[in-house]
């Protein structure tokens, strides 16, 4: 359902624990890996996820001292392991426990920017297709552990809580240990419960609802996305939780909800001023799918995208939304939008493409008398002397004609389909042979193109046969058929 653990990109949420912390541990360096060969999805849509929302992305002076704060913290740890094994019962055995696990976390967080930095770089330059680093804080977790289990009074339990139940969660993606995972989930629904107004609660809630978005538990998904639009109205994740929150509705099916949360979405980040932000983009391609798989209609939609696009960009997202509900048994819908831009402007050259796609849809689910109708509308919409075909170039004229043929040869088809499997029997047979005969008789062109041929752009073109143009879609459409008859008609 959802790419690589996207929980991952949390691996930067709060990552520092409190601001008085000295340096620590370089864990075992992250590792940039190869992928030798692509690996298609489980699913073919997937929600997008990101850390820009999350990480503390450092700059370069930043990170150089970071990184050389690594051996120092190390060293620290080294001494203070030593200190507490050889005395147990130091008095201040919980701070040392946490400050070792603290300086862990640090290193492998700097040892984590640092892969992921030469990650970036790779992909950059074009590497080739890679996984992206993931960090390992296992020799963090010991610690924490044991300061939750032995000390459960320290003045810095809720800390502990949090920083337990993030770095297991991390490091049971990087080992694929379920078991670890699910106690981790564990400590920070605890953590949530006991430490409601900390700090670091919005880090968690969403930790918790992307791990469960992973492993399918949609529920307690919905419930932390949720709890981030509910009680964190401000936060920075807010819009990133509400994105997710439409993704938990679409699985459920819950279209109507899951539109909203996409415009929500949009509205928010156009209230921020980050229209152009990537979030955007994604909100905005998922509204698309969403309300072309809803069943509500297109109207509020072109009234909502009209308001927030360009009229061009506009057009080419109902347009995808038509075609897309040409494929989930919505084409009477489809149909009405094409038509709603074909009426906007009838003599655009664009029309001709509208045609072909508005009968793509009809076909899948209209019957052959209004098949047949909306050919007999195609065939006045561009008679030679319409106002379309006057207008029209002669470029325009010849695609217009090339998509009369193709259709008439596709109804051909379906009647000879209707004679020989359904119940058409031999008055479809005869319309198929008559169609056929007429389209030969006129050198494969649509009937009353040949009085126009020097006018259409069609002089010099071969007689029989299609002339194809790069910028009208001239594939058959969908059936078994559709190619059987062009060739009938070209060998003619």
């Amino acid at each position: 359902m959802i790419t690589a653990a996207p929980w991952l990109v949390l691996v930067m949420l709060g990552t520092s624990a409190p601001a008085e912390a000295p340096e620590g541990t370089p864990a075992a360096p992250a590792q940039v890996q190869e992928v030798d060969a692509p690996v298609p999805p489980v699913n073919q849509r997937r929600p997008w996820s990101t850390d820009r929302y999350f990480a503390e992305e450092l700059s370069d002076l930043e990170f150089q001292a970071e990184m050389k704060k690594s051996p120092l913290r190390e060293d620290y740890i080294k001494k203070t392991l030593s200190l507490v094994e050889s005395n147990p019962n130091h008095p201040q055995a919980a701070d040392l426990y946490y400050r070792i696990a603290e300086f862990m976390t640090q290193n492998v967080e700097a040892e984590y920017q640092s892969a992921l930095r030469a990650f970036r770089l790779l992909e950059s330059e074009g590497a080739g297709r890679m996984t992206p680093p993931k960090p390992d804080f296992s020799r963090s977790l010991p610690y924490y552990r044991k300061i939750l289990q032995e000390f459960p009074e320290y003045t810095k339990v809720e800390e502990v809580y949090y920083y337990f139940g993030r770095n297991a969660l991390l490091t049971a993606s990087f080992k694929t240990n379920q078991d670890l995972a699910r106690d981790a989930a564990a400590y920070l629904e605890s953590f949530i419960n006991r430490f409601p107004d900390s700090r670091f609660r919005t880090r968690a809630e969403l930790m918790l609802a992307e791990y469960y978005f992973e492993d399918n538990n949609l529920a307690k998904a919905l419930e932390h996305y949720q709890a981030i639009s509910d009680n964190f109205p401000d936060s920075p994740m807010v819009d990133y939780a509400t994105y997710k929150l439409g993704w938990v509705y679409y699985n459920y099916q819950q279209y109507e909800s899951c539109v909203a949360s996409f415009r929500k979405v949009m509205e928010n980040q156009e209230k921020a001023g980050q229209k152009g932000s990537e979030l955007y983009g994604q909100a905005l391609n998922e509204y698309v799918l969403a309300v072309s798989e809803a069943g509500l209609g297109w109207k509020d939609a072109l009234d909502f995208l009209g308001a927030r696009l360009e009229a061009k960009e506009a057009r080419a997202r109902m347009l995808q939304i038509a075609d897309l509900m040409a494929t989930k048994d919505f084409s009477d819908e489809a149909v009405a939008l094409y038509r709603y831009y074909m009426k906007a402007d009838p003599i655009d050259p664009g029309v001709v493409d509208l045609w072909n796609r508005m009968l793509t849809a009809a076909r899948v689910s209209f019957s052959l008398p209004q098949m047949n109708a909306l050919l007999d509308e195609m065939r006045a919409f561009f008679a030679p002397a319409g106002t379309f075909m006057e207008k029209a170039s002669a470029d325009t004229r010849v695609e217009a004609n090339q998509l009369l043929l193709r259709w008439d040869l596709v109804m051909a088809e379906r009647d000879l389909e209707d004679g020989l499997y359904r119940t058409g029997g031999l008055p479809a047979l005869e319309k198929a042979a008559a169609k056929l005969e007429g389209l030969a008789a006129n050198g494969g062109e649509p009937e009353g193109a040949h009085r126009r041929r020097a006018g259409d752009g069609l002089r010099g073109a071969p007689q029989g046969k299609l002339q194809r143009r790069g910028h009208l879609d001239l594939r058959e459409p969908a059936g078994s058929g559709s190619a059987r008859g062009l060739r009938a008609a070209q060998e003619a």
